[in-house]
C-alpha cells in the first residue's frame, strides 16, 4: 500500500509539472539567444557563460533595421536578414533587406523571416541559417502584413497579421486556427497560452496555444513583453498615478489573470521590458534598477543610476546601459561588477535594443538617427 501511494505521488507530480509548464526541447537543447529576450518565455535571461569584466570593442557592422540580433553556434543573426561569422565578423549569406523584413526568429536550424506583403512577395520566407537557401515560403494574403516578429513552439508558428492572428503547423503546412485578433504586442509564450496585448478591445490576453481563444483578459497595457516565469506573467506598465504618469510592476496568475501584486517605479520607463531569474525580478525606471523579490514584489535591492531600454541576464549578473556606459551588476547584491563607455560608440541617446549575452561577449543593437549598427564587446 505504501508502494502504491508513492507511484502515486511520483505520477501526480509528474502530471502537475506537465500541467503547469510545457517545454519544447529544441530551446532547451540550444543556445538562448536564437529569441529575442532569450526565451519564448521573454525572461531576458540568456543561458550562456557572463562577461563580468569589459574589455575591448571586438568588431562594429553598420546594418539596415533595428531588429535585435540573434545568434546560434559562431553566427550572429542580423536585420536583411544577414547571417555573419561571429568571430571572423564575415558575412556568410544576406538578403540586404530588399523584401521589407519585419522580423525573424530560428528554430530547427531555419531562420524564419517575415515581412510586409504584396501581390508577388511572401509573407513568411524559411532559410537554411547556414546558407541563405530558401526552403520554405508561405503567403497568407495580399497586402496582408506580418508587422511583429513570428513565436514558435512545438513546431507551430504563431503570427500577428495586420488584423489577424493565426497559428500555422510547420510540419501539416495548415493554418491550425485564425481570430481577427489586432495584435500590438510582441507575443509570449508559457506552453499553455500566448500572451500579448490587443489593440482592438484595449485589454493584455491570454489566448489558449489550441485553440485560439481568449483565456482571460486584463484592463492592463503592458509598455513593452509580457514575461513568464513559474506560472506567473509580469507586465511593466505606464499610468497614471496621483496626477503623475509613472512606470507600474504587475505579477499576475498567468492561468487566471488576477493580480498577485504590484510596485509603483518612480517614473514611466521608455521600453521597459522586463528581467526574471530564479527568485527575482529587474525593473528600470530613469533612476534605477531594481531588483524585486518574485513573489511578493518587496524590493531587495536597487542600483542607483539613470538607465535606459532594459536589463538583459546571464548567469549572475544583470546588463543595463546609460546614454554613456554599459554596466554588469552582480544579480544577488546589487554590486557593480563592471562597466564600459558607450558614448564613443555614437549612440543615438534613448534607442538601443536589447542587450544579448553570448559566449563571455555583449551583442548591441545601436540605432543611429540614419542608420543602425551592431556592435560586439567583450
Amino acid at each position: 500500500m505504501r508502494y502504491f501511494s508513492l507511484i502515486t505521488a511520483f505520477f501526480f507530480l509528474v502530471n502537475l509539472s506537465t500541467a503547469i509548464a510545457e517545454v519544447d526541447p529544441w530551446y532547451e537543447q540550444n543556445p538562448s539567444c536564437v529569441i529575442d529576450r532569450g526565451n519564448p518565455a521573454r525572461t531576458g535571461e540568456y543561458k550562456t557563460e557572463p562577461l563580468e569584466k569589459f574589455h575591448k570593442i571586438i568588431w562594429k557592422k553598420e546594418v539596415k533595421g533595428r531588429l535585435t540580433p540573434l545568434c546560434f553556434n559562431n553566427f550572429i543573426i542580423i536585420a536583411g536578414p544577414a547571417v555573419w561569422n561571429f568571430a571572423k565578423n564575415q558575412q556568410v549569406w544576406g538578403e540586404n533587406n530588399k523584401y521589407n523584413l519585419t522580423g525573424f526568429t530560428l528554430y530547427k536550424n531555419i531562420l524564419y523571416s517575415t515581412f510586409l506583403s504584396s501581390s508577388n512577395l511572401h509573407n513568411l520566407i524559411g532559410y537554411d541559417v547556414k546558407t541563405g537557401t530558401i526552403i520554405f515560403k508561405e503567403s497568407f494574403g495580399k497586402n496582408n502584413a506580418v508587422s511583429l516578429s513570428p513565436l514558435i513552439y512545438n513546431d507551430i508558428i504563431y503570427l500577428p497579421l495586420n488584423e489577424t492572428l493565426l497559428a500555422y503547423s510547420l510540419t501539416d503546412k495548415t493554418i491550425l486556427w485564425q481570430v481577427p485578433f489586432n495584435i500590438s504586442n510582441q507575443l509570449s509564450t508559457d506552453g499553455q497560452n500566448l500572451y500579448t496585448y490587443r489593440f482592438d478591445t484595449k485589454s493584455t490576453v491570454a489566448i489558449n496555444l489550441k485553440t485560439g481563444k481568449e483565456s482571460w483578459s486584463s484592463p492592463i497595457e503592458p509598455n513593452g513583453y509580457i514575461s513568464l516565469y513559474k506560472g506567473k506573467a509580469f507586465i511593466a506598465s505606464c499610468e497614471k498615478i496621483n496626477d503623475q504618469v509613472l512606470g507600474k510592476v504587475y505579477a499576475l496568475n498567468a492561468k487566471t489573470g488576477k493580480v498577485f501584486w504590484s510596485f509603483v517605479l518612480s517614473s514611466c520607463t521608455n521600453m521597459p521590458n522586463l528581467a526574471i531569474t530564479n527568485d527575482k525580478v529587474f525593473a528600470l525606471d530613469y533612476k534605477k534598477l531594481h531588483a524585486l523579490d518574485i513573489n511578493t514584489g518587496k524590493e531587495l535591492w536597487y542600483f542607483p543610476q539613470k538607465l535606459r531600454e532594459f536589463p538583459s541576464i546571464a548567469g549572475n549578473t544583470v546588463y543595463v546601459r546609460s546614454a554613456e556606459l554599459i554596466y554588469a551588476i552582480d544579480s544577488e547584491t546589487g554590486k557593480l561588477k563592471s562597466k564600459y563607455p558607450i558614448k564613443t560608440l555614437n549612440y543615438y541617446d534613448g534607442m538601443l535594443g536589447s542587450i544579448v549575452p553570448y559566449q563571455r561577449q555583449l551583442l548591441l543593437n545601436s540605432a543611429f538617427i540614419h542608420s543602425d549598427r551592431v556592435i560586439v564587446v567583450n
